[in-house]
Protein backbone atom coordinates (compact mmCIF):
# COMPACT_ATOMS: atom_id res chain seq x y z
CA UNK A 1 0.00 0.00 0.00
CA UNK A 2 1.31 3.42 -0.94
CA UNK A 3 1.08 6.02 1.78
CA UNK A 4 0.66 9.63 0.75
CA UNK A 5 3.69 11.78 1.40
CA UNK A 6 3.30 14.33 4.18
CA UNK A 7 3.39 17.94 3.05
CA UNK A 8 6.70 19.66 3.58
CA UNK A 9 7.02 21.61 6.80
CA UNK A 10 9.41 24.53 6.79
CA UNK A 11 10.98 26.38 9.68
CA UNK A 12 12.98 29.59 9.48
CA UNK A 13 16.72 29.43 10.14
CA UNK A 14 19.30 32.19 9.86
CA UNK A 15 21.07 32.75 6.57
CA UNK A 16 24.36 31.91 8.26
CA UNK A 17 22.97 28.59 9.53
CA UNK A 18 21.51 27.74 6.11
CA UNK A 19 24.84 28.45 4.43
CA UNK A 20 26.61 26.36 7.08
CA UNK A 21 24.33 23.37 6.44
CA UNK A 22 24.69 23.54 2.66
CA UNK A 23 28.45 24.06 2.86
CA UNK A 24 29.03 21.29 5.39
CA UNK A 25 27.02 18.80 3.35
CA UNK A 26 29.25 19.45 0.35
CA UNK A 27 32.45 19.71 2.39
CA UNK A 28 31.91 16.32 4.02
CA UNK A 29 29.86 14.55 1.35
CA UNK A 30 32.09 15.06 -1.69
CA UNK A 31 35.30 13.70 -0.06
CA UNK A 32 33.29 10.75 1.27
CA UNK A 33 31.99 10.12 -2.23
CA UNK A 34 35.53 10.10 -3.62
CA UNK A 35 36.71 7.92 -0.73
CA UNK A 36 33.93 5.41 -1.41
CA UNK A 37 35.02 5.06 -5.02
CA UNK A 38 38.67 4.58 -4.05
CA UNK A 39 37.80 2.14 -1.25
CA UNK A 40 35.57 0.12 -3.58
CA UNK A 41 38.42 -0.40 -6.02
CA UNK A 42 40.87 -1.25 -3.22
CA UNK A 43 38.51 -3.72 -1.55
CA UNK A 44 37.92 -5.61 -4.79
CA UNK A 45 41.48 -5.54 -6.12
CA UNK A 46 43.25 -6.34 -2.85
CA UNK A 47 40.63 -8.92 -1.88
CA UNK A 48 41.39 -10.81 -5.07
CA UNK A 49 45.03 -11.02 -4.00
CA UNK A 50 44.34 -13.05 -0.85
CA UNK A 51 46.26 -16.31 -1.42
CA UNK A 52 43.59 -18.85 -0.64
CA UNK A 53 41.31 -21.17 -2.53
CA UNK A 54 38.80 -21.16 0.30
CA UNK A 55 35.27 -20.94 -1.15
CA UNK A 56 34.34 -18.14 1.25
CA UNK A 57 37.25 -15.92 0.25
CA UNK A 58 35.15 -13.93 -2.17
CA UNK A 59 32.43 -13.57 0.46
CA UNK A 60 34.67 -11.14 2.32
CA UNK A 61 35.21 -9.20 -0.89
CA UNK A 62 31.51 -9.12 -1.74
CA UNK A 63 30.41 -8.00 1.72
CA UNK A 64 33.23 -5.45 1.79
CA UNK A 65 31.97 -4.08 -1.52
CA UNK A 66 28.40 -3.99 -0.16
CA UNK A 67 29.62 -2.05 2.86
CA UNK A 68 31.32 0.39 0.52
CA UNK A 69 28.12 0.68 -1.50
CA UNK A 70 26.31 1.76 1.66
CA UNK A 71 29.03 4.40 2.16
CA UNK A 72 28.54 5.56 -1.43
CA UNK A 73 24.80 5.98 -0.87
CA UNK A 74 25.40 7.76 2.45
CA UNK A 75 27.70 10.24 0.69
CA UNK A 76 25.13 10.73 -2.09
CA UNK A 77 22.46 11.23 0.57
CA UNK A 78 24.53 13.86 2.35
CA UNK A 79 25.34 15.78 -0.82
CA UNK A 80 21.81 15.33 -2.15
CA UNK A 81 20.18 16.70 0.98
CA UNK A 82 21.35 20.26 0.35
CA UNK A 83 18.04 21.21 -1.36
CA UNK A 84 16.30 20.68 1.99
CA UNK A 85 17.65 24.09 2.94
CA UNK A 86 16.12 26.49 0.41
CA UNK A 87 16.95 30.08 1.21
CA UNK A 88 16.59 30.70 4.93
CA UNK A 89 14.30 27.76 5.63
CA UNK A 90 14.78 24.15 6.68
CA UNK A 91 12.46 21.57 5.17
CA UNK A 92 11.73 19.50 8.28
CA UNK A 93 10.12 16.65 6.34
CA UNK A 94 13.12 16.35 4.03
CA UNK A 95 15.54 16.76 6.93
CA UNK A 96 13.92 13.89 8.81
CA UNK A 97 14.10 11.74 5.69
CA UNK A 98 17.77 12.59 5.18
CA UNK A 99 18.57 11.72 8.79
CA UNK A 100 16.79 8.37 8.50
CA UNK A 101 18.53 7.50 5.24
CA UNK A 102 21.96 8.37 6.63
CA UNK A 103 21.39 6.28 9.76
CA UNK A 104 20.10 3.36 7.67
CA UNK A 105 23.17 3.51 5.40
CA UNK A 106 25.43 3.55 8.44
CA UNK A 107 23.71 0.53 10.00
CA UNK A 108 23.87 -1.33 6.69
CA UNK A 109 27.54 -0.54 6.30
CA UNK A 110 28.34 -1.70 9.84
CA UNK A 111 26.41 -4.92 9.26
CA UNK A 112 28.12 -5.66 5.93
CA UNK A 113 31.57 -4.80 7.30
CA UNK A 114 31.03 -7.08 10.28
CA UNK A 115 30.05 -9.98 8.04
CA UNK A 116 33.04 -9.31 5.75
CA UNK A 117 35.41 -9.34 8.73
CA UNK A 118 33.87 -12.54 10.11
CA UNK A 119 34.14 -14.27 6.74
CA UNK A 120 37.76 -13.19 6.32
CA UNK A 121 38.52 -14.40 9.85
CA UNK A 122 36.98 -17.77 8.97
CA UNK A 123 39.09 -17.96 5.80
CA UNK A 124 42.28 -17.21 7.73
CA UNK A 125 41.50 -19.57 10.62
CA UNK A 126 40.67 -22.49 8.30
CA UNK A 127 43.68 -22.04 6.05
CA UNK A 128 46.53 -24.51 5.81
CA UNK A 129 46.49 -28.25 5.60
CA UNK A 130 46.75 -28.54 1.83
CA UNK A 131 48.63 -27.09 -1.10
CA UNK A 132 45.52 -25.36 -2.44
CA UNK A 133 44.95 -23.64 0.90
CA UNK A 134 48.25 -22.17 2.05
CA UNK A 135 48.64 -21.26 5.70
CA UNK A 136 47.45 -17.72 6.41
CA UNK A 137 47.87 -15.87 9.65
CA UNK A 138 46.79 -12.51 10.95
CA UNK A 139 49.93 -10.80 9.72
CA UNK A 140 50.38 -7.35 8.22
CA UNK A 141 48.57 -7.78 4.92
CA UNK A 142 45.53 -9.53 6.41
CA UNK A 143 45.28 -6.95 9.21
CA UNK A 144 45.49 -4.10 6.69
CA UNK A 145 42.73 -5.72 4.65
CA UNK A 146 40.62 -6.08 7.81
CA UNK A 147 41.09 -2.36 8.46
CA UNK A 148 40.14 -1.69 4.85
CA UNK A 149 36.92 -3.67 5.36
CA UNK A 150 36.07 -1.62 8.47
CA UNK A 151 36.81 1.78 6.89
CA UNK A 152 33.50 2.14 4.96
CA UNK A 153 31.50 1.63 8.16
CA UNK A 154 33.56 4.26 9.97
CA UNK A 155 33.17 6.76 7.13
CA UNK A 156 29.44 6.06 6.81
CA UNK A 157 29.22 6.72 10.55
CA UNK A 158 30.88 10.09 10.01
CA UNK A 159 28.33 10.91 7.29
CA UNK A 160 25.46 9.85 9.56
CA UNK A 161 26.68 11.85 12.55
CA UNK A 162 27.35 14.97 10.49
CA UNK A 163 23.97 14.73 8.75
CA UNK A 164 22.14 13.99 11.98
CA UNK A 165 23.60 17.06 13.65
CA UNK A 166 23.12 19.32 10.65
CA UNK A 167 19.47 18.48 10.07
CA UNK A 168 18.22 18.81 13.64
CA UNK A 169 15.20 21.06 13.92
CA UNK A 170 16.10 24.37 15.57
CA UNK A 171 14.62 25.00 19.00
Amino acid sequence: MVHPQAPAQFVWISAQRAQHIRGRCALVGVPLLIASLVLGVLIVVLGGQIPSSHPFRFGAVVFGAVSDLFLFFAAIGLVGSRPYVPGEHLNLTGARTARRVLIAMWVGSVFASAIACLVLSKVVSSSGGSTSRPQLDFSGSILVYLLLLITPAVLAGIAAIVGYRLFKAPR
